[in-house]
Order: structure tokens, then sequence, then C-alpha cells
């Protein structure tokens, strides 16, 4: 059975209309919030689940309901990462795995945080911006920094890619409307630490009429500054994910009324679906805040994709698309 089964025990905290799922002593709280009321449940599924896989292999970190969780790559019970007031999202494990790269409001606005794998030390705020929304953040290949989309909380603002640099400084601007004429999400990295991996839409379609279709996948040479585009699909090429051996390109596009995932292989160019249908994406909104797809990722050896489908967590085999 290829599904991983996580088990989620927790408390929903509300204030304000504001919920998150808990279940562990919370690390660090700084949302100047307070909880009015406890809500206890259990569940096994969720919406819109990012996860990754850790690099040994032998676990991988997930959001739900605003907090993280680490689970055993055989699955079973899910242990809190964070919880509280605080929505935390998108995480992605460091290529040492020692650490773990999230979105997260708890200083008030939307920061790029730094956190110990196991959790148990209080989160570092990478990042220090006011009025912004991040998107979907990636470590580069060394463990140097964060690459990671960022735009406006106006509801047209373009989003641009930036690297962060984990030793502190400016960031550098790898992709922006102004330069290039494109807004970018989803990126990702393969076997060529030089080469970042993205969904790119163009400046003029970026208005309050999007189109299936717009966004469809690039590549940035970071030596260059050359973007080249690698996808021309009628249901839009979205959030790419690379093989660690370099062979494998999977992303989402859409098909009819679904959203199906295909896989690329890059030794050939040959390409196909893998699965179709997953969920809906993200495509036709103006302000995709937890990008266009959740986040997924490939096991060490390259051989299965850990995703999400039917709100659960599914090892997914490699060409084969077997669950």
């Amino acid at each position: 059975m290829s599904v991983l089964s996580q088990r989620v025990v927790g408390i929903v905290t509300v204030a304000i209309c504001q919920f998150c799922l808990s279940s562990v002593p919370a690390a660090a709280e700084s949302l100047p919030l307070e909880p009015t009321r406890n809500i206890h449940f259990s569940t096994d599924e969720g919406t819109w689940i990012s996860t990754d896989v850790s690099p040994d292999g032998r676990s991988l970190v997930f959001d739900l309901l605003g907090d993280l969780y680490l689970l055993p790559m055989e699955g079973g019970e899910a242990r809190a990462l964070t919880r509280g007031m605080a929505f935390d999202t998108q995480p992605r494990f460091s290529p040492d795995g020692r650490h773990i790269a999230f979105v997260s409001d708890r200083d008030g606005s939307d920061n790029v945080w730094l956190m110990d794998a196991d959790g148990r030390a209080d989160p570092r705020r990478l990042t220090e911006e006011t009025d912004t929304v991040f998107i979907s953040p990636e470590w580069t290949p060394d463990g140097a920094g964060i690459v990671v989309s960022r735009t406006g909380v106006a509801r047209y603002s373009l989003v641009e890619l930036l690297f962060y640099p984990l030793s502190g400084g400016a960031p550098t601007s790898l992709v922006n409307g102004e330069d290039h004429g494109l807004t970018a999400v989803g990126a990702a990295f393969g076997v060529n630490a030089h080469r970042v991996y993205f969904s790119q839409r163009t400046k003029e379609e970026h208005n309050s009429y999007p189109q299936i279709g717009q966004y469809q996948l690039a590549v940035l040479d970071r030596n260059s500054g050359d973007i080249s585009p690698l996808s021309n699909m009628q249901g839009g090429g979205l959030r790419p994910v690379l093989s660690p051996d370099g062979r494998w390109l999977v992303y989402a596009s859409r098909f009819h009324a679904g959203t199906g995932l295909r896989l690329r292989d890059l030794s050939n160019g040959e390409e196909r679906w893998l699965l179709h249908p997953v969920q809906s994406d993200d495509q036709t909104t103006n302000h995709a805040s937890w990008d266009l797809m959740p986040g997924a990722s490939f096991t060490p050896d390259s051989k299965a994709l850990v995703t999400t489908l039917e709100g659960k967590l599914w090892k997914v085999a490699i060409p084969s698309g077997e669950k």
C-alpha cells in the first residue's frame, strides 16, 4: 500500500476567526493574539498539503491547518513541530537535513523562517519584510541561502523571485516583472545548482482575468541570467519538481476539468501523464499565495514522488505512476 498513513491528533485554537491545529508545547508564540477556546479532534486527511522528504529518506515534513508536522516515511502518527496562533506553511528541508525553511506570519506579516529539523529550538527569521506574501521557499543545493517568490499584499502585485543568503544582507533579484517582464513562482533545483526551474507568467498577462495556460515552465541560468521556456501546454506548466538523479521532471497541468501530473524524462525529452486527475490547481487566481500547486518531493533514490492526493500523502512510483 503506497499511501503514507498519517494520524494527526491535536487541538484547534480559535481566536478572532483564526484557526490552527496544535499538539505539542509551542516553540515560539509572538503574535499578540490570545486564544479564546480549543477544539479537540483527530484527522488522517487534509487539503492543500505541502510536503518535503528529508535528504536521508527517513521522514517527511508537511503543513496542515497552519502548523508543521514530522512523519516517518513508513507512516504513523505525525508529530507537531510548530503550533499556536502563527500560520506556518510550505516547509522544506535543508540539503543536510538539519534545518527546515518555512513561511510564517508569526511576527505579524509573512516572512521566511528557519528552524531545527527536530523542532526543539525557537525558529529564527531569515527575512524581515512587511506587507508581503512569500511563496514556496526552496534551499539552494549548497545550503547557502533560500530562493523564494515574493509579492505585495495588493491583489495584482507582480511576483518576483529572490535569493536570500543565510549569511545576511540584501536579497538578490533573480526574476522580476520590471527587468524580465515576468512573474515567477515555485522555484526548484535539479542536479545543476546554477539552474533554477519555476513557473512563469508574462507581465502583460498579470491582470484581473487570469486564464488557464498563462503559467508555463521555465529555467533560469544563474550564471548568464538567461531564461529559457520549458513547456507550452494548453493546461499550463505548474510547480516543477526534479529528481535528485537529474533524470525526471514532474509538473502539473490542467486537462479538461482536472489537473494532473506530467512526467518528463530529461534524458530524452519524452513526456506523458503520470497521474490524472490529482487535485485542483490555483492558476486562475491573481494571488496564488500558497503557489499554483502544493509542494511535493522525490525520494532520495529518485524512485518515487511523495505528493498529496485525495486528501492524503501518497508515494507514487516513478516512472510507472503506481500508488
